[in-house]
């Protein structure tokens, strides 16, 4: 193997070109960091910003369940107070079921009365008419008979 001698002046410009190496690359973290930093300021005002657009996204979103949280409340009143009503309407309806049954019972009794009633009258009328017309026949054979005498026996 080959023996390299490195000698001072060697040493001394590798130690040179190190130096500016180091030197570059501090610069270049330098920059790198200063770089991220900005980037990380601006990430965090655009953070901040989104994170106060989600924000008040959200209270939208609060202020809109509270008003339909109140729209429902209102919606259950509501319902309560058709459910009342349509408990009012059966029981309206029940008692319209036992007025009509009564009413239905009340007309047939009327109906029975009333052609008892009307037979007995047919009755009666009948005897009144033959007694009528019995005292009528008599008197019209007699004022037949006068006339008969007037006009063709002066």
């Amino acid at each position: 193997m080959a023996e390299t001698h490195v000698t001072r002046s060697d040493l001394e410009a590798l130690r040179g070109e190190l130096k500016d190496e180091i030197h570059s690359v501090r610069i270049e973290l330098k920059d790198e960091i200063a770089s991220t930093r900005l980037d990380l300021a601006q990430l965090r005002t655009e953070m901040s910003e989104r994170f106060g657009t989600v924000q008040a996204e959200f209270g939208t979103v609060q202020a809109e369940f509270g008003k339909v949280q109140v729209e429902f409340g209102k919606v259950q009143v509501e319902f309560g107070t058709v459910r009342a009503d349509i408990a009012d309407v059966r029981k309206d309806v029940a008692l319209l079921q036992q007025n009509v049954g009564h009413l239905e019972r009340t007309t047939e009794q009327w109906r029975i009365e009333m052609r008892q009633e009307m037979q007995q009258w047919r009755i009666t009328t009948t005897r009144q008419l033959r007694t009528m017309v019995g005292i009528t026949g008599g008197t019209f054979t007699v004022i037949l008979g006068t006339l008969v005498k007037l006009v063709f026996f002066p």
